[in-house]
């Protein structure tokens, strides 16, 4: 939005919104299942990789939950005068 105040000088006025509906949906989630050092299954199938799940001496309790949320909604108010 723009005020003409004379023939040199603007007043200019805007507004953003960010995440106007408000949305707080999961941005990220723990993906480290384990700190324990791994190997790989040479040729391995995914049944072999149900079965490692359970001989894995320090699985991270936190895999898969979520860690970081969209931030919630803000505004910002600006004035530029230009002269």
């Amino acid at each position: 939005m723009n005020y003409k105040l004379s023939k040199d000088n603007i007043v200019t006025a805007n507004v953003d919104v960010f995440n106007i509906f408000n949305f707080q949906q999961v941005a990220l989630v723990d993906e480290t299942f384990t700190t324990s050092t791994v190997t790989p299954i040479p040729n391995g199938t995914p049944a072999d990789a149900e079965a490692i799940k359970s001989t894995v001496s320090n699985p991270n309790p936190n895999f898969l939950k979520p860690t970081a949320y969209q931030s919630p909604r803000s505004i910002r108010f600006g004035v530029k005068v230009t002269f």
